[in-house]
């Protein structure tokens, strides 16, 4: 009778064992998954953080100046970080680089393309003298002008609607290399928007942004 009570105290001692042991193997593998689960929550959060910086400019037609010396200082950030400094002859390689991002006004590397520290701060303070107000688009195209008159005095006009379209250019450029930072902005590129436009309906030309009352997509 003694050896079988010891044999059931056994046997329960090794269930419980087996138990407990399950009970750890389980918290350990949903430690696991939750941990995985929040580092790719983190990653993709740090992403859209990063690429928010770019794509807050997508359909605009009034980007400033400071904003573009803004943006193209932060990329000159982002690169330093990774390593990526202003060297000789270095901009080529630099690009290779999956942790690169510039920014670019008409297509032209302005700021990124230099050998120093030096010069990358007198092109941002020559670009800022010289385009002191003119305005950029990022992925977008004005059609038209329309004007309201007063119906009393034709001449009198109450008010400009400058309308706008979202063109997908790819001003914006991602990262689409799998072993380099995939989904990451990788370039933005500025287009000078132009100084008039031209009513079609009256015939007449106005001077812009500056006067603008406000913007609509088409």
């Amino acid at each position: 009778m003694d050896n079988a009570s010891k044999a059931l105290m056994i046997a329960g001692e090794m269930l419980i064992a087996l138990l407990v042991i399950g009970l750890i193997a389980s918290a350990i593998s949903n430690f696991g998954g939750f941990s995985a689960n929040m580092t790719k929550k983190m990653d993709k959060n740090k992403q859209e953080e990063f690429n928010n910086n770019f794509f807050a400019f997508q359909g605009r037609i009034d980007i400033t100046a400071d904003e573009i010396a803004g943006i193209v200082n932060f990329c000159k950030h982002n690169n330093d970080s990774s390593e990526l400094f202003l060297k000789n002859d270095d901009y080529l390689n630099n690009k290779q680089s999956p942790d690169f991002v510039e920014a670019t006004v008409e297509g032209v590397p302005n700021f990124f393309n230099v050998r120093s520290d030096t010069i990358f701060n007198s092109n941002i303070r020559t670009f800022l003298k010289e385009h002191n107000g003119d305005f950029y688009s990022c992925d977008a195209l004005i059609t038209g002008v329309n004007v309201e008159r007063d119906k009393n005095d034709n001449s009198k006009i109450l008010s400009r609607t400058i309308f706008r379209t979202f063109q997908n250019n790819n001003n914006v450029v991602l990262n689409t290399e799998n072993n380099g930072r995939k989904g990451y902005v990788k370039s933005i590129e500025f287009v000078r928007t132009k100084s008039t436009f031209i009513d079609t309906y009256s015939g007449e030309e106005y001077l812009t942004i500056k006067n603008r009352n406000d913007f609509v997509i088409n």
